[in-house]
């Protein structure tokens, strides 16, 4: 048990330090349907409607309590999947 404040915040920090490593996901990494929306150039309703009819299955979402994000690293490849000419790029977009 921490002694004092400082103690119980340096705990606090490490440990959630910790569990982004493990799960090598920052909190950057996962938008909010408004960034993705606003990133993509699309309504949020638009990303509401695919969500609830799985009509985009390579723009996968996960859900986390009641709120729903979108991985950068999904967003980038559904970017990728969906740009159509004769010069594709291959590197990252976001």
């Amino acid at each position: 048990m921490p002694r004092n404040i400082s103690e119980s915040k340096s705990h606090t920090c490490e440990s959630h330090y910790t569990f982004e490593h493990q799960c090598n996901i920052h909190q950057h990494d996962l938008w909010t349907p408004e960034e993705t929306a606003k990133y993509l150039r699309l309504e949020l309703s638009t990303l509401a409607k695919w969500r609830c009819h799985q009509s985009q299955p390579d723009l996968p979402w996960l859900k986390i309590g009641s709120r729903c994000f979108y991985k950068r690293t999904a967003i980038q490849s559904f970017v990728l999947k969906n740009t159509f000419g004769s010069e594709i790029q291959t590197t990252s977009v976001i």
